[in-house]
């Protein structure tokens, strides 16, 4: 079963539990704001905690398996500061490592992409370094930036090929450990030499996952 939040729903003297589908303490402060403006339109607390209990948004803290003590998320943080909150959240669920797989869009991400790889490094164990729509920039070059960033390179894998480096992080994963893969939230394909070919990260997790 994926990890899932409980927290006290108060309201008046009126306390409630809700449970999130999802972790981090953003998630919580998110239901927050959205049960304020349910009130706001009117729903009743029964409604809101229904509702809380079954929503969350594709590509954030996304569980895409929780199978044998090995979890994967899917999160689609493009800011440092979005990706320590993420990592911060995830690291307290780990009972073994902490790996990420950092990919960056080609061109227009270029500036961020020391930044990401340094935030990564400060919570990972390990990191699976490739590109995200490289477009028209070498997928290598995008990678090695990211690990020229790194204060400790060797504890990163660069596979330039999306497709390698998600089956090589799924498969190198060990019981306790958690894989966070930072991808666009719904994407179902890769923007490469200026064409958009089809490419579906879920699907290719489960290949991964089926040797397990």
């Amino acid at each position: 079963q994926a990890p899932f939040t409980r927290f006290a729903f108060c309201e008046g003297e009126e306390r409630r539990e809700c449970v999130l589908p999802c972790v981090g303490a953003f998630a919580v402060e998110n239901a927050l704001c959205t049960a304020l403006l349910c009130r706001i339109v009117g729903l009743r607390t029964e409604e809101i905690l229904q509702g809380l209990s079954i929503a969350f948004a594709n590509g954030r803290m996304e569980c895409l398996s929780a199978r044998q003590e090995r979890l994967i998320y899917l999160d689609a943080a493009f800011l440092p500061q979005d990706l320590e909150l993420v990592l911060r959240s995830l690291r307290s669920l780990s009972k073994g490592r902490l790996c990420v797989l950092l990919g960056s869009v080609g061109g227009r991400a270029g500036a961020r992409r020391a930044a990401l790889a340094r935030t990564a490094e400060g919570y990972a164990d390990h990191l699976y370094l490739t590109a995200d729509d490289p477009d028209f920039e070498s997928p290598l070059q995008i990678c090695e930036e990211m690990r020229n960033a790194m204060s400790e390179p060797l504890r990163a894998t660069v596979l330039a090929n999306r497709r390698e480096a998600l089956l090589r992080a799924v498969r190198e994963m060990r019981q306790g450990d958690v894989l966070v893969i930072l991808a666009k939230p719904c994407g179902r394909g890769q923007l490469i030499g200026g064409k958009f070919l089809p490419f579906d990260e879920r699907q290719i997790v489960k290949e991964g996952l089926s040797e397990f």
